[in-house]
């Protein structure tokens, strides 16, 4: 009998880096601030100096329910700063103390952020 993979596992297979890259192009913007991935800043007093920078974009599970065979809308696009705070907020939520539970509610409903836990 074959072991199931790892989360961490997955993000290393060739399936989660074709799905991960149909996604991100250096266009794709994050979802919940719209921080563009490829953007230009310019540098020192020259006019016409511009400098790439390019930012990290993650491609979040709302829902394990479909992993290895994720749908569409069980993924979204989003920058670290994004999705750390997500994480975050999601995690203060649990520990109970309401004002974390009423932030976190906002965030979710006030942008596509979601998270599902995997049921194990």
């Amino acid at each position: 009998m074959k072991k199931p993979i790892t989360l961490k596992n997955y993000y290393k297979t060739k399936h989660w880096r074709e799905l991960r890259r149909s996604y991100v192009s250096d266009t794709s913007c994050c979802a919940i601030c719209g921080v563009v991935r490829r953007e230009k800043y310019k540098i020192g007093k020259k006019k016409g100096s511009w400098k790439p920078k390019v930012r990290r974009l993650n491609l979040h599970h709302k829902s394990y329910d479909n992993l290895y065979c994720e749908k569409e809308n069980d993924l979204i696009l989003v920058c670290t700063r994004c999705h750390n705070l997500g994480h975050a907020l999601e995690l203060a939520s649990r520990s109970g103390v309401p004002i974390f539970q009423e932030i976190y509610s906002f965030f979710k409903a006030s942008t596509q952020w979601d998270y599902k836990r995997r049921q194990k």
